[in-house]
């Protein structure tokens, strides 16, 4: 993955406004292929399509990205239709990352059409004079859905202001280029690294990895001592995890709770609080929670508020939880009066 970032999507989604703003904020270039294609040959984008057709338009298209793609370190908007040629898409993909501007059918027919729109402007989209341009852009756009969904990242940016999409695209870069280390590190499976104000942490998504957990822990702290808290459904994957600790030179300890919201409670949590006091936890030792949400959550409080905080390692086994109760922190426990209080 190359230093560019290649802005695709349907025109009108935004990819001239847009990819300038995104210049801007780096301090890359810009360069937009229909300009290329323009200076290249000095004539208009719809001269070429009426006097020699979609075709040769494209063979001139992807000359000029081929061309671009030379250089590094820049914001590059490209047309609407570069994306099908499967030539044009791997240029892009060895060059850069790929981020398509996307936006509703209603969106685009309104920006094209709208009095923001000038004169020069819908002349370089050729394939939009119809007679009926919204249902057009339907059309179209649906055939060239599955070659846009291709790409790196995709922000959507119907309800967004230009300098919105275009910060969207930044972090987009920055998600990506971070991806992109990870392989050159050999860590396939780390799929993000997060950033907050009281740190960074990895978040690693695959298959097998409760056998890894030990040896990735190891690789960020130095714990001492690490408590696993599960469930009675998941005790046997806490095992896994337990050896995993202990083949890594890490002593560890299960807690296994009761299953179920009912026992997300004050109850299950002073039971942890003094399983921890009897073993004579410490604040750099680690939890480690194994289990679905309801075990992130206790597990994650527990954390959070024995010695005034301990590092804490979510393990999720359920979909549920690695998309929500195992994201940013979240813990809490339930009382009579109401849930995640």
């Amino acid at each position: 993955m190359g230093p560019n970032i290649y802005l695709t999507g349907f025109s009108g989604s935004g990819k001239t406004t847009v990819g300038k703003q995104v210049a801007a904020m780096t301090g890359w270039s810009y360069r937009d292929t229909d300009d290329e294609i323009v200076a290249a040959t000095g004539r208009a984008i719809e001269d070429i399509f009426r006097e020699d057709g979609e075709a040769a338009f494209r063979k001139l298209e992807r000359s000029v990205l081929e061309s671009v793609s030379q250089d590094e370190r820049q914001v590059v908007s490209t047309g609407g239709g570069i994306v099908v040629d499967e030539r044009n898409r791997r240029t892009m993909e060895a060059t850069g990352i790929i981020v398509c501007l996307e936006a509703r059918a209603d969106t685009i027919y309104r920006r094209v059409s709208g009095p923001e729109e000038t004169h020069d402007e819908q002349a370089v989209r050729p394939l939009l004079q119809d007679s009926d341009p919204l249902r057009r852009i339907l059309s179209l756009k649906a055939e060239r859905q599955a070659v846009y969904a291709l790409a790196h990242w995709t922000v959507h940016t119907d309800d967004l202001s230009i300098t919105e999409a275009a910060s969207e695209v930044v972090r987009a870069r920055d998600i990506c280029s971070n991806r992109a280390n990870s392989r050159q590190t050999h860590d396939a499976d780390l799929a993000a690294t997060v950033h907050t104000s009281s740190g960074d942490y990895p978040v690693w998504v695959g298959w097998g990895l409760s056998h890894t957990v030990g040896e990735r822990v190891k690789t960020l702290l130095d714990p001492g001592a690490a408590y696993v808290i599960t469930d009675n459904f998941v005790h046997r994957h806490a095992r896994t995890v337990q050896m995993s600790m202990e083949a890594a030179g890490i002593p560890s300890h299960i807690f296994v709770m009761e299953s179920g919201e009912r026992h997300k409670s004050l109850d299950t949590l002073l039971h942890i609080y003094r399983w921890l006091a009897e073993r004579k936890a410490e604040r750099r030792h680690v939890v480690v929670a194994v289990g679905g949400g309801v075990v992130g959550d206790v597990a994650g409080y527990a954390a959070a508020t024995y010695l005034r905080g301990m590092p804490v390692v979510q393990a999720p086994t359920t979909l549920v939880a690695m998309m929500d109760a195992a994201v940013g922190g979240k813990a809490a426990v339930d009382l009579p009066q109401g849930k995640i209080l």
